[in-house]
């Protein structure tokens, strides 16, 4: 089985990428690996509980994105 990585982009409408490769793959047998990159917000302070808010973010917009994969 073939692996393909797809770059999400939060700041997108669309996630092209994302939608070519589901279309692909199961003709193409691909297993679909997505990765969101983040950046902690310079202006929030630099601790573990504000990295933890900003990882859940990220992931409640990622899993219905991902959620049919």
């Amino acid at each position: 089985m073939a692996k393909i990585l797809v770059i999400i982009d939060p700041d997108a409408t669309e996630q092209t990428a994302l939608l070519r490769c589901t279309e692909m793959a199961p003709a193409a047998n691909l297993e679909i690996h997505v990765v969101r990159f983040i950046e902690q917000p310079k202006h929030l302070p630099k601790d573990d509980t504000t990295m933890a808010t900003v990882l859940e973010k990220a992931r409640e917009e990622l899993d219905p994105l991902v959620a049919n994969l």
